[in-house]
């Protein structure tokens, strides 16, 4: 019988890091959370900071480094929680991270997305996404991120789709 075991996850767009106070107040809101792994979007890592959140936390850290001004993304999993790495891929452009683990004997694909605002080039991106995960996903596939679309319908609403009840 497989044993059981829980993992809390969370994901935020913290749009840019590269103030330490802003840094040190994202990963306070992960420990609140609770979260055993937490997908974060818009780091603007480099390589000095993610030592630095490596180092000093009790999260290691897997990234896709964008630009010090825009996009990347992160994968923070609890040093405590027990988990093996089995291989790590990320593109070179900060937009996407993927990571399978394994958690308690079993295999799982976490995947950290920063879609582009562009809706052609997220058409564009989202096929590489779909690509990555077919060549490089082995286990159950985990994603959060920021997927730049909304579902409108429930998003979002104009003025002339809201019932107003005025009495």
């Amino acid at each position: 019988m497989a044993s059981k075991f829980l993992i809390n996850l969370s994901s935020l767009n913290v749009n840019g890091t590269k103030n330490k106070a802003k840094r040190d107040r994202v990963i306070e809101w992960i420990k609140c959370q609770n979260s055993s792994i937490c997908f974060l979007q818009e780091t603007h890592f480099d390589e000095k900071i993610e030592t630095e959140i490596r180092n000093n936390s009790e999260f290691n850290i897997f990234c896709s480094h964008g630009t010090t001004s825009s996009r990347g993304v992160a994968i923070l999993i609890k040093k405590s929680l027990n988990y093996k790495l089995i291989n790590k891929h990320n593109d070179v452009d900060g937009r996407l991270i993927l990571l399978n683990v394994e958690i308690d004997e079993s295999v799982f694909t976490l995947m950290c997305i920063y879609a582009p605002n562009c809706k052609s080039n997220r058409n564009i991106f989202f096929k590489k996404v779909n690509n990555t995960l077919k060549e490089q996903g082995i286990g159950i596939t985990i994603m959060g991120g920021d997927f730049n679309d909304t579902m409108k319908a429930i998003d979002r609403k104009n003025a002339r789709s809201e019932v107003k009840n005025i009495q």
